[in-house]
């Protein structure tokens, strides 16, 4: 349990393709969104065939959940992608301590991608041998974006929201515990 009233919070992927997820009133989301100071709002665009960009992001939260113009203006929109760490992490052969240390590795040793890192490295992350090596052969991928890590950074003592808990937003999870960030859910806007 962490004692501290975050004055800042990250969104992820509270956004028009997957509002038929979203499980609260947008208005009272909005709500929310005033009481922070600074705000990283996260979401899934064309590089994934979503058809959602910042305006569109941008119109939702104004004409469904009444967003002001003044809310909009302190949001830091920012594209991202799904999947970085979906082929290891949906894996049964490990488990998302296992993919937090394979993270922290990969920042530590400045590579982007799983198979850039020596054997002995991935060893020390990952118990599993055959899982090792479809990641040296590139039959599975897990990669990260430095700059995403990097937006990331500037949000610590936060908040996190968004959805799909299981999927887009273990995904951030998965960046703010390898970065050692101090986080809270608020699961009252999760789904």
């Amino acid at each position: 349990m962490l004692f501290f009233k975050p004055r800042t919070v990250i969104s992820c992927d509270i956004q028009p393709r997957y509002s038929g997820g979203v499980t609260f009133d947008l208005r009272t989301f909005v709500k929310y969104l005033n009481k922070f100071d600074k705000i990283l709002y996260l979401f899934n665009n064309k590089d994934i065939n979503v058809p959602d960009t910042v305006d569109s992001v941008k119109d939702m939260l104004a004409k469904e959940g009444g967003a002001s113009e003044d809310l909009l203006n302190r949001i830091h929109f920012r594209e991202k992608v799904y999947y970085y760490f979906r082929d290891v992490l949906d894996d049964p052969r490990t488990n998302y301590n296992e993919c937090v240390k394979l993270l922290k590795m990969l920042i530590l040793r400045g590579c982007e991608n799983a198979y850039e890192l020596p054997v002995h490295d991935l060893k020390m992350c990952l118990s599993d041998s055959r899982l090792i090596q479809d990641i040296l052969t590139k039959k599975l991928h897990f990669y990260y974006d430095p700059k995403l890590a990097a937006d990331l950074w500037h949000y610590n003592y936060c908040e996190e929201v968004g959805g799909f808990e299981n999927q887009c937003n273990i995904e951030i999870t998965l960046y703010l515990d390898a970065l050692g960030m101090q986080y809270q859910k608020n699961y009252s806007y999760v789904f």
